[in-house]
């Protein structure tokens, strides 16, 4: 297992170049266990240099976190609370799209996910 493909977007992007990008990613991805970062085996330095920061502390403060997958038929978008940097991102109520969703609708499914975010 290996951690790399971080990428980071500009604040301000559209729904369509949002949805493309979590496209790309998960044509990218393979299935990997939800993991720790903190805990993790592998040097944590790709995720801190991609958010650029140093420290998990940093890294924590203010983070949101939402994980994303898909069977093919459905894209799953889940919200996480941010329990800090000794507990990890918790899942909270995930929001489905379908996979043949518009980009601009699957778009706005990754902000209403962002926005669940604690």
């Amino acid at each position: 297992m290996t951690i790399d493909s971080f990428v980071r977007l500009p604040d301000t992007i559209s729904y369509a170049e949002l949805a493309d990008e979590v496209r790309s990613a998960l044509l990218r991805s393979r299935v990997i266990p939800d993991i720790n970062l903190r805990e993790t085996e592998l040097p944590p330095s790709p995720v801190l240099a991609a958010a650029g920061v140093k420290s998990f502390t940093t890294f924590h403060r203010g983070a949101r976190l939402v994980a994303v997958s898909t069977d093919g038929v459905v894209i799953k978008l889940i919200p996480t609370a941010n329990d800090g940097p000794r507990c990890g991102f918790a899942h909270l109520e995930p929001i489905t799209v379908p996979e043949t969703a518009t980009p601009d609708e699957l778009g706005e499914a990754i902000e209403r996910a962002i926005a669940l975010c604690k």
